[in-house]
């Protein structure tokens, strides 16, 4: 299955579900008005395709010459290229050496690389047991060490230390991801898995960390999955999309931050 077909099928994605943490007005908007691809999110693509499925990033995407289109030349040499290009995705030149040295920090890591051997963008459909709702997630890769099973995600980011990654993590909800997958994992095949994720920079060195969810970190990922899922499911079952104010027009109080109360204490 594609990426297009995945994102075309039935289901709610984390990514998707993720929207609802602000309020499930946002969450209607996205799902009403898909976004437009963002330079960040096609550089992501193009990296994880790189990464993952090289022999597919020919096919899929394309440098574009480093052209001055000021100039005749410049303006020919691109034009040429461009109609080459057709049906893929263009990729500024200047991300060349970008994607190519993260691509290769990531190689040159044996047990990332380990790691990034097994089946790729598995795509997994199931109904929660607990709201019913049709959910659906794409594992970069999965692996066996031993008789433990793991789902791996690859994330770039500016720092992959680990109190850092630990920081952006918990922002960006990588959390509720892990909790979502290894929940639909063990939906679709009734074994258990454990989520590793690999963090490379963006820039150089583009050093490679790589970090395996513990205990913890799953259960605040649990709770918080279960209860983003929960309003979303109340949500459709109610046909509302409340705001800030949710379903009963609460009133929120307006105070100050426990820095500055303490002042006023």
């Amino acid at each position: 299955m594609t990426e297009q077909e995945y994102s075309k099928a039935p289901g709610i994605r984390r990514s998707l579900l993720w929207e609802i943490r602000r309020s499930p007005a946002h969450l209607k908007w996205r799902m009403d008005n898909p976004p437009e691809a963002t330079p960040a999110l096609i550089f992501g693509q193009a990296l994880h395709c790189m990464i993952l499925t090289p022999s597919d990033f020919g096919s899929q995407f394309v440098f574009m010459p480093a052209a001055d289109r000021r100039t005749k030349a410049g303006r020919e040499a691109w034009d040429a290229a461009a109609e080459q290009a057709q049906g893929k995705t263009q990729l500024p030149f200047d991300w060349v050496e970008q994607i190519s040295g993260m691509t290769n920090a990531v190689a040159f890591n044996q047990a990332a690389a380990r790691l990034l051997r097994g089946p790729n963008e598995s795509s997994y459909f199931w109904s929660d047991s607990l709201t019913n709702e049709l959910c659906k997630c794409r594992t970069d890769a999965e692996t066996d060490i031993g008789n433990m099973h793991l789902i791996v995600d690859l994330k770039s980011c500016q720092d992959a230390s680990t109190d850092a990654f630990m920081r952006d993590a918990l922002h960006y909800g990588y959390d509720v991801q892990a909790a979502m997958y290894t929940d639909g994992y063990k939906a679709v095949t009734g074994r258990e898995a454990s989520f590793v994720f690999i963090a490379v920079e963006k820039n150089p060195p583009y050093a490679v960390n790589i970090l395996q969810a513990d205990t913890l970190f799953m259960q605040h990922g649990q709770d918080r999955y279960r209860h983003l899922l929960g309003l979303y499911h109340e949500c459709r079952q109610r046909n509302q999309w409340p705001g800030y104010t949710g379903f009963d027009g609460d009133i929120a109080s307006l105070g100050l931050p426990a820095w500055l109360a303490k002042d006023y204490q």
